[in-house]
């Protein structure tokens, strides 16, 4: 019969982290992985290449640099150990983009893809214009080197990265299953020059007449093309622009406007109310004024009468000079 168990979903790993405690000394047995023999053979494939002195090549070098852009410095590391210990199953590659499968936690390995721009029509006329011209990045290209400025910024970049996609739960922006396809995409282009050019839509045997026709005879020089962009802007000479500064217009006499005469009356009248300055408004700060002065200078009426009105100060304040001081005036 057995104890009866809990159903989950087809790629969910249920294991028991309390057996064994008792018995630390018993070997616990890994649960078998469902590996092809294909991953198998990329496993110890990649470790070989691993310990050996195997440079990486320029193509795998942009295809690092586009996961290292877009991956932190965890996912990264966790990326080259899934690669390194063989969690690649499959991986196929066609124009511009990756496929791959990689087994990870759960039972069934995860879809990853990742996309690059292909190349234009007109791009590729250029690279291999421009092969034909320097035959040297031909074989620095199948070498593995990197070729010439001007071929390599058209060739391959960072820059055309597209986009990219894993059905594992991380929502990151670069996992760590894409990143191991990315070590297995690098692996192929080190081992294969020649599979890149041909990725990048590059055909060899097009490529190799270009060179070898070029030996017979410099041809004319391959300009750059020019990519078409929904947002480039159109350029206007300054007579477009600006007109013919000959033509000067003539504009017609201005008519006077009295501007207090427009608009809301009502509204205007109240904001002028408040700044007037009118006969009742001088006789109320004339007013004010009095009582200050009397205020400053005049006793009151006992004081007055017994001393005379004599005034508070020797002098009145406003006629004191800078080297008087206020406190014998108290």
């Amino acid at each position: 019969m057995g104890i009866p168990q809990p159903e989950w979903g087809d790629n969910v790993v249920s294991a028991d982290f309390s057996r064994g405690r008792d018995k630390p000394t018993m070997s616990r047995k890994t649960p078998p992985t469902r590996v092809s023999e294909d991953a198998q053979a990329r496993k110890s494939t990649s470790e070989t290449e691993d310990h050996s002195s195997t440079t990486e090549s320029w193509a795998a070098g942009q295809v690092m640099r586009t996961a290292t852009a877009l991956a932190d410095s965890a996912r990264l590391s966790r990326g080259r150990t899934y690669f390194r210990g063989g969690n690649v199953i499959r991986i196929d590659y066609e124009l511009g983009q990756v496929n791959g499968l990689v087994s990870g936690t759960q039972l069934d390995p995860f879809e990853v893809q990742i996309r690059w721009r292909p190349l234009t029509r007109r791009q590729i006329e250029f690279v291999v214009g421009e092969c034909g011209d320097h035959p040297e990045s031909v074989r620095n290209l199948l070498a593995g080197r990197r070729p010439q400025s001007s071929i390599a910024t058209v060739l391959f970049g960072v820059e055309h990265y597209l986009d990219s996609y894993c059905t594992c739960p991380d929502h990151a922006t670069f996992c760590k299953h894409r990143v191991c396809v990315a070590y297995a995409l690098a692996a192929e282009f080190t081992g294969d020059p020649a599979a890149f050019l041909a990725w990048r839509g590059i055909d060899m045997d097009q490529l190799l007449e270009k060179v070898d026709g070029g030996k017979q005879g410099a041809g004319p020089p391959t300009e750059l093309p020019v990519e078409p962009s929904d947002n480039q802007e159109t350029m206007y000479s300054p007579t477009e622009f600006w007109g013919d500064p000959t033509n000067v217009p003539v504009w017609e006499p201005l008519e006077v406007e009295f501007g207090l005469e427009l608009g809301d009356t009502t509204a205007r009248d109240a904001a002028l109310r408040k700044f007037s300055w009118n006969n009742a408004d001088q006789l109320r700060v004339l007013d004010t004024l009095t009582r200050c002065f009397e205020a400053l200078t005049v006793l009151d009426d006992d004081a007055g009468e017994t001393r005379g009105r004599e005034k508070v100060f020797e002098r009145e304040p406003w006629l004191s000079g800078a080297d008087d001081r206020s406190s014998h005036h108290d």
